[in-house]
């Protein structure tokens, strides 16, 4: 009997105002619940992957870093080695090159002896052999070969006879 009564209810403005009321009472809060929620799901979301990122970006550093002080270790054996035996020793230790790509030497007079890799992969620098050997530091450049921008570590060494490479 109540259910026949509720269109004419509904068909009044009382009862129309009553039956809203409470809609807006019930629906309000708890769109306002809602939209409270989701806002602190995605702070806290955002959060632990900040957290997350910096974790991971900590442990990529220092597995770069390992990486580059393990190759400069590398580096040093080579540089030790021509130093010790010249070119000769260096072409029957190729153990030596296991960390390496390609291994070229390249002496101040500007000629080229590939010790490991590929020998056409040598790329082409901006500074000359010459200038990179008379700065006598280690130096990480970049190569210009096909705009790739590879990673080259360059070393001057000091042959057994006292030439520079």
């Amino acid at each position: 009997m109540a259910l026949l009564r509720m269109p004419t209810t509904l068909k009044r403005g009382v009862g129309r105002k009553i039956l809203s009321f409470f809609l807006l009472a019930a629906l309000l809060p708890l769109a306002f619940t809602a939209s409270l929620a989701y806002l602190e799901v995605d702070r806290g979301m955002r959060q632990d992957i900040g957290r997350t990122l910096r974790a991971d970006a900590k442990d990529y550093g220092l597995d770069l870093v390992n990486r580059l002080q393990s190759t400069v270790g590398a580096a040093d054996d080579i540089v030790k080695m021509y130093s010790v035996e010249g070119l000769a020793g260096l072409q029957t230790h190729q153990f030596l090159y296991d960390d390496f790509e390609n291994v070229w030497l390249e002496t101040a007079d500007g000629s080229t002896h590939v010790l490991a890799g590929i020998s056409g992969t040598r790329p082409t620098f901006v500074r000359s052999a010459a200038a990179r050997v008379e700065s006598a530091a280690m130096q990480l450049l970049n190569s210009s070969r096909h705009n790739d921008g590879l990673p080259t570590m360059s070393r001057p060494a000091v042959g057994p006879s006292g030439s520079a490479a």
